[in-house]
C-alpha cells in the first residue's frame, strides 16, 4: 500500500518523481508550496530530502525507459562490492529503479551518508549511534568507518597519490583510498573538537566543533559540491571552470575562490555565513531564484522558518573565525552572543537570571578549553559573575556584592 505523503520520510520524498520534478524543475509549485505549509511538522524531512537531490544533481532523461535496460548492471555492481546492507535497500526500492541507476552514477552513498537516523543508512560494521565523545567519526567511499583520536589535527585527501594523511599532534597515519570506488566521503566532528581538512582539490575547510562534512572522493563535472551541518571555515582554491558549492541546510552558497565562515546547524532556526575575502552569492533552497550577493566583512543571517535572508555590513569578522585558531576574540560584544558561540561549540544551553545584563558589551580574548567548565572558570572570573553546570545547562548568576558584570575583560 503506498504511502501518503503525510507519511512520508526525507528518503520518500527524494524518491518521488512529482518531488524531484518540483525540486529541479519547479513542476506543481503551487501544489507543493500549499503541502508545505500545510505541514510544517515535514519540514526539516522536506528539506533533507531536497539537500540529497541537489547534492546528486539528477540528470534529465525518462526514468522508466531506462530503468530495465540498467538495472542488471547497477545490481551487478553491488553483488561484487559484498555490500549487503546496499543490496536490502535496492531490493526495498526495486520499483525506483531507474533513479537508483542515477545514484549509482552520480555516487549512491550519498543518501546514506547524510544520515537521517534510520538504521538501515548506515555505512558502518555496527548498530549502535555514534557516539560524539568518543572521537572523529570517518566514513569512507568504500564504507569502512574509522573512529580517530581527538587530537587529530589535519586530515588531507591527496588526490594525486589517492591517499588519506592523517596528522595527529605524536603520530602520522596512512590510509589508502580505493581509486575506483565511488560515493562520498563523511567527518563528524566531536563537541568541543576542530579538525583542519584539506580537500582533493586543494581548498582547506576547518570544520568546527560537532558538525559533518560530506564531499566526493574526487570533484568531477562542472563544480565542486559539498554539504555541510555545522560551522566550517572555508578556504577555497581558485577555479573559474568549477564553481565550489556548499549546501548547508537551507542555504547554497556558491564562490569561486575564496574564504568565508558558515555556521549552519539542522537543529538550529537560522543560519550564518561570513565573507572574510573575495565574493560569494547564496540562495535559500526554497527560493532559489534570488541571489544575495555578499563582499567582506558582510553576514547574511538566513531564517529557516520564513526564508528570509537579511544582510549586516562591517561586523566583527574576528568574533566569528577566531574559534578556528582555538579562542574567542571579541571587542565590544555582548555577552550573550558570546554564550551564544560557546553554546555552539560545547553543545550547551545558557540560562541567565535577571541580575545578568546580557545586552552589555565586553572586550576580550578567551581561549576555548577542551571542557564548558574550563571556559566558564576563566570568563566567570574576568567578567565577575558566578555559574553552576547542571547536566546540558550552564546556569549564570551574578556573584553576591559584585558589581554588574563587567565591559571590558
Amino acid at each position: 500500500m503506498k504511502k501518503s505523503y503525510q507519511e512520508f520520510l526525507s528518503e520518500d520524498f527524494a524518491h518521488d518523481l512529482g518531488f524531484i520534478d518540483w525540486v529541479k524543475h519547479g513542476k506543481e509549485d503551487e501544489f507543493w508550496k500549499k503541502f508545505i505549509s500545510l505541514h510544517p511538522q515535514l519540514s526539516n524531512e522536506i528539506e533533507q530530502a531536497i539537500k540529497i537531490i541537489e547534492m546528486l544533481n539528477f540528470k534529465e532523461f525518462s526514468f522508466h525507459n531506462y530503468a530495465l535496460e540498467a538495472y542488471p548492471e547497477v545490481e551487478n555492481y553491488y553483488v561484487n562490492s559484498g555490500n549487503k546492507k546496499t543490496m536490502y535497500f535496492m531490493y526495498r526500492y526495486l520499483k525506483y529503479a531507474a533513479i537508483f541507476v542515477i545514484l549509482f552514477s552520480l555516487s549512491i552513498t550519498c543518501y546514506y551518508l547524510l544520515d537521517n537516523g534510520n538504521p538501515t543508512n548506515q555505512l558502518t560494521n555496527t548498530n549502535a549511534k555514534y557516539n560524539q565523545s568518543k572521537g572523529i567519526q570517518l566514513l569512507l567511499p568504500t564504507g569502512k568507518s574509522l573512529l580517530l583520536a581527538n587530537n587529530t589535527k589535519k586530515l588531507h585527501f591527496n588526490k594525486i597519490d589517492q591517499q588519506l594523511l592523517s596528522n595527529t599532534s605524536n603520530a602520522v597515519g596512512q590510509f589508502v583510498l580505493n581509486s575506483k570506488s565511488i560515493g562520498l566521503t563523511q567527518l563528524t566532528t566531536p563537541y568541543g573538537v576542530c579538525l583542519d581538512v584539506v580537500l582533493p582539490d586543494g581548498s582547506k575547510v576547518c570544520l568546527g566543533s560537532g558538525s559533518k562534512l560530506i564531499f566526493p572522493q574526487e570533484f568531477e563535472n562542472n563544480q565542486r559540491k559539498v554539504v555541510l551541518d555545522g560551522e566550517a571555515y572555508f578556504e577555497i582554491t581558485k577555479n573559474k571552470q568549477k564553481p565550489f558549492i556548499v549546501n548547508a541546510n537551507s542555504i547554497n552558497v556558491k564562490v569561486l575562490g575564496t574564504e568565508f565562515n558558515i555556521n549552519s546547524r539542522s537543529s538550529q532556526n537560522s543560519s550564518e555565513v561570513v565573507l572574510v575575502e573575495g565574493s560569494l552569492s547564496l540562495n535559500n533552497l526554497c527560493n532559489r531564484k534570488k541571489n544575495i550577493l555578499l563582499i567582506p566583512s558582510q553576514k547574511a543571517i538566513c531564517n529557516k522558518l520564513n526564508k528570509d535572508i537579511k544582510v549586516q555590513s562591517n561586523v566583527d569578522v574576528n568574533f566569528y573565525i577566531s574559534w578556528k585558531d582555538g579562542f574567542l576574540e571579541f571587542n565590544r560584544i555582548n555577552i550573550n552572543s558570546i554564550f551564544k558561540r560557546l553554546s555552539d561549540y560545547y553543545n550547551v544551553q545558557f540560562v541567565t537570571d535577571s541580575g545578568i545584563d546580557a545586552n552589555r558589551n565586553i572586550t576580550g580574548k578567551l581561549e576555548l578549553k577542551s571542557t564548558i567548565n574550563d571556559v566558564m572558570a576563566v570568563l566567570s572570573d574576568a567578567a565577575f559573575f558566578d555559574y553552576e553546570l547542571k547536566g546540558n545547562q550552564v546556569i549564570v548568576r551574578n556573584k553576591p556584592g559584585a558589581l554588574p558584570i563587567l565591559s571590558r575583560l
